[in-house]
């Protein structure tokens, strides 16, 4: 199964796709929503199973990411993450949200309940 993650926080960004990679799961990350937009306009796009967006991050918010993302793939399961928990109160058209900084198996088991088998799906 294949996980998007947007985060301007590189190395945030990078520890969450390691941690998901271990748990059986396929993950690429972007460092800015327009960095992912721009992803999701070429010709090899494929869409992922989960999004997993911070919500504030310089140039275009995730919050409008998320908007983008809903309307293109309406499928796709989203979890908005933040470091501000107001942020995460006016996320919208989300599956789920998480407070940074979180524990990872609290990030684990919502990605388990939105798509439980990530060695036996296709990406």
């Amino acid at each position: 199964m294949s996980i998007h993650i947007i985060d301007d926080e590189v190395i945030f960004a990078e520890l969450v796709s390691e941690m998901l990679e271990l748990e059986g799961y396929t993950t690429t990350t972007f460092s800015s929503a327009e960095a992912y937009l721009e992803h999701m306009r070429t010709p090899d796009y494929l869409a992922p199973q989960i999004v997993i967006s911070d919500v504030i991050m310089p140039g275009m918010s995730g919050l409008e990411l998320i908007k983008e993302i809903r309307n293109s793939l309406p499928a796709v399961k989203i979890i908005a993450i933040s470091g501000f928990h107001d942020h995460l109160i006016t996320a919208t058209d989300v599956d789920a949200a998480l407070a940074k900084p979180f524990d990872f198996e609290q990030l684990h088991q919502i990605v388990a309940s939105l798509h439980p088998s990530p060695c036996n799906a296709t990406a």
